[in-house]
């Protein structure tokens, strides 16, 4: 690996440690894949974009190698003529998890846990497990986690990369080839969620064999502590994709299919979400479950308690904040006032329903609708084709903003800035009016974003990681 780090003048030093205590309270970690176990890719953190500039870019020795890479399989059903957009990009790029000014990824061409200097970009060190590690991993309590195709889940000390623990989720050893390697029959493809001083995880990735779920005490790695848990499914899970927590709940994504709830503390299945399916997840601030691309390649919301959709979107990444959904596309960035637009939605979802039931039952009375209940469902249908109507002219006026996108790949919301990834490029974007106010280029697609501790990092499909952070030259 390579890294580039610019030159600066001495006394650029001296104003970066003063720019740096300054903004000390504005700093913040960014601990796991998007920032929390939410995966809301959301911090509080403001980055200056009039003072953004490159530090230094990390070079891997070979790019990302996905576990499943080409394009998506069709839907010959619904649209036999057009690709799905990818449900299995979770290992596109090498994803960052950083805290104290230390970054920390998972690399899954060379099986290894990596730390770097935030600062300068330079290797700390590295730690090499027996199987590509696919996703970020998270920290907690000064240690670092992840899970490996290995099969086994790794605790390190965050800042000398030593082993703490290590411990296989399934109940045995067993190896299979895959793209050139060897791994587990029952990888660990769902991230590391950690809360309470349990960590959560998931190993397994054939529904024809058994999958496993895992609550373990994140010091010790063991089973024998309140809250933890281990139990094991056969014919029905797929387990890839980051897992997602909420006070009571597990989110487990299922690959292409939708993902599952469990219950924290006991790890008992709850059920699974009727729709689509996808790997790209998130947990709104009401806890309920964003998740796709669906198969008309936008996002979902589900009710948690009926397990169904009560709201679509038109897009590939949605931020939630301040009563206000940014909805990210492959052309274009839009705010809408969120509570009003998912009303609506969910209004036209029932309506939308209603009208088909009814179409089916009207149709069955033939040509002869003079009946007293044919008449009946008519004027239902003649109600539920006005409140349609009606739903199309308001859903408009949930927009608060629109502006032409060229960063599709991926999206996050620091302080009161969007940042968005594009091909060779990253953005940024003014939460209050959709105005671009930052431009730089990277090398690749951008399909991983950060920021912590006053700076940027960008990770894309070229095995790089750049950093962007304050002029030091100033």
């Amino acid at each position: 690996m390579i890294t580039e780090t610019p030159r600066w003048p001495e006394r650029g030093w001296v104003l970066i440690a003063l720019v740096g205590w300054c903004g000390l309270a504005e700093a913040a970690d960014w601990p796991t894949y998007r920032h929390d176990n939410r995966r809301s890719g959301i911090t509080t953190e403001q980055l200056s974009t009039a003072d953004l500039k490159p530090l230094w870019t990390f070079h891997s020795a070979s790019v990302p190698l996905m576990a499943f890479s080409g394009p998506a399989p069709r839907d010959f059903y619904n649209s036999p003529t057009k690709d799905l957009k990818p449900r299995m990009d979770f290992d596109r790029v090498f994803n960052v998890a950083v805290v104290d000014d230390r970054v920390y990824f998972g690399s899954s061409a060379e099986d290894a846990i990596y730390c770097l200097d935030g600062r300068s970009g330079k290797v700390n060190w590295v730690y090499i497990t027996d199987g590509p590690v696919r996703l970020a991993p998270s920290c907690h309590g000064g240690n670092v986690y992840a899970g490996s195709d290995d099969g086994h889940v790794y605790c390190l000390d965050g800042q000398k990369g030593t082993l703490i623990w290590k411990r296989r989720i399934a109940d045995s050893d067993y190896r299979v080839p895959s793209d050139g390697k060897f791994i587990s029959l029952w990888p660990v493809r769902s991230g590391i969620v950690i809360n309470r001083g349990i960590l959560y995880c998931g190993a397994g990735f054939l529904p024809s064999e058994t999958t496993y779920l895992a609550a373990l005490d994140a010091k010790s790695g063991g089973l024998d502590r309140a809250g933890t848990w281990k139990h094991s499914r056969s014919g029905e899970l797929s387990l890839q994709g980051y897992l997602l927590a909420s006070n009571d709940r597990l989110y487990v994504p299922a690959g292409r299919s939708p993902p599952y709830i469990f219950d924290r503390a006991s790890g008992k299945l709850q059920g699974q979400i009727k729709g689509g399916g996808g790997t790209y997840c998130l947990l709104d601030d009401d806890a309920r479950l964003i998740y796709g691309p669906s198969r008309s390649g936008g996002l979902e919301l589900t009710d948690a308690a009926a397990q169904n959709t009560v709201v679509t979107f038109d897009g590939n990444h949605l931020i939630v904040a301040d009563g206000v959904s940014y909805l990210h596309s492959d052309t274009e960035l839009r705010a809408l006032d969120r509570r009003r637009y998912h009303e609506l939605t969910a209004a036209r979802i029932k309506t939308d329903s209603r009208r088909s039931t009814l179409s089916s039952e009207i149709k069955k009375f033939g040509k002869d609708v003079t009946s007293d209940k044919a008449k009946a469902l008519i004027a239902q249908m003649r109600d539920a084709q006005l409140e349609s109507a009606r739903v199309a002219r308001d859903l408009p006026k949930t927009l608060k903003w629109k502006v032409s996108c060229r960063h599709p790949h991926s999206l996050i919301f620091a302080g009161n800035t969007l940042f968005a990834g594009g091909s060779n490029t990253v953005a940024a974007y003014s939460s209050t009016d959709g105005k671009l106010i930052w431009e730089a280029p990277v090398s690749g697609n951008a399909f991983g974003l950060a920021v912590a501790n006053r700076k940027l990092y960008v990770s894309t499909d070229n095995g790089k990681i750049h950093a962007f952070g304050v002029n030091q030259e100033r």
